[in-house]
């Protein structure tokens, strides 16, 4: 991803030098992120977040999403869901909640893809994200 892809990654600004993922209006290809490995101590009974801070360039609409694909492994079946709608101005955080049977176990790996629904009028852009989880406790 860079400057002249498809979304674009740019910085926000040269104060912040904050990264943006952008989607242009209309434009719904899939960001697949690095693989991340299950951790050792994952409490798979407590399940997985992911999140994101996100949001719509403009007000055009109000049902714009981002859906947050989840496969855990090797797995052929997605186990995301689609995120929640996205507000305009600063960014806000939509997350969605991976089942334990869903997010498998260690040894093994997450893949996390953002794609954003439609969006005919206005760009979705995502400035961070992260997954969270439960720690075994002995």
């Amino acid at each position: 991803l860079n400057a002249n892809s498809t979304p674009t990654l740019t910085m926000n600004s040269t104060v912040n030098h904050a990264a943006v993922l952008t989607w242009a209006s209309g434009v719904v290809t899939a960001v697949a992120f690095p693989p991340v490995a299950i951790p050792p101590d994952f409490a798979s009974a407590g399940g997985l977040e992911i999140h994101a801070f996100a949001k719509r360039a403009s007000d055009n609409a109000s049902n714009n999403v981002i859906d947050m694909r989840f496969w855990a492994n090797r797995n052929a079946t997605e186990q995301g869901t689609t995120g929640t709608p996205l507000a305009t101005g600063a960014p806000a955080e939509i997350s969605i909640t991976v089942s334990s049977a869903e997010a498998g176990a260690h040894p093994g790996f997450w893949n996390v893809q953002f794609v954003p629904g439609t969006h005919t009028n206005n760009a979705v852009q995502v400035f961070a994200g992260w997954l969270e989880w439960s720690k075994l406790t002995s």
